[in-house]
């Protein structure tokens, strides 16, 4: 959160339009809460991030991506769901395991999770097309 804090309100995105970001290893949970609360604290402090032209959940929404290693909350797929829902995952969110490491996430958990409620399209976004776009494979 403080990385795209300080990305935002240094206007990182205004100044260079074209460059995408992508923030791996931090989960999903914490993205729906910073969008609302960012915004709100801009909306109240503009002067903080003066050069920004948009709320600063536009930027994210459109040059930001996010991995899902760490998967938090595994054991309740509502709730995975809705985070992933809340922030446009279907568009932002990429698959990743971060194997070989003891505490990677096992894709047929996410994709039984994603099934519920999710869109083939919108599946195949999460689990690599969206890298690709986003890497220019």
């Amino acid at each position: 959160m403080f990385h795209l804090s300080t990305l935002l309100t240094n206007a990182v995105p205004v100044r260079y339009p074209d460059l995408e970001f992508v923030i791996q290893e931090a989960g999903v949970g914490w993205i729906p809460y910073f969008l609302h609360r960012y915004d709100n604290e801009y909306s109240e402090k503009r002067e903080d991030a003066s050069m920004l032209e948009k709320t600063p959940s536009e930027y994210i929404r459109d040059q930001f991506y996010f991995t899902s290693q760490p998967l938090e909350g595994t054991e309740d797929p509502s709730y995975v769901c809705n985070m992933i829902r809340m922030f446009g995952g279907a568009e932002s969110l990429m698959f990743s395991s971060d194997y070989p490491h003891f505490d990677f996430d096992f894709t047929d958990q996410l994709l039984q999770m994603l099934r519920r409620e999710f869109s083939t399209a919108e599946i195949e976004n999460i689990y690599g097309a969206t890298a690709k776009a986003v890497y220019g494979i």
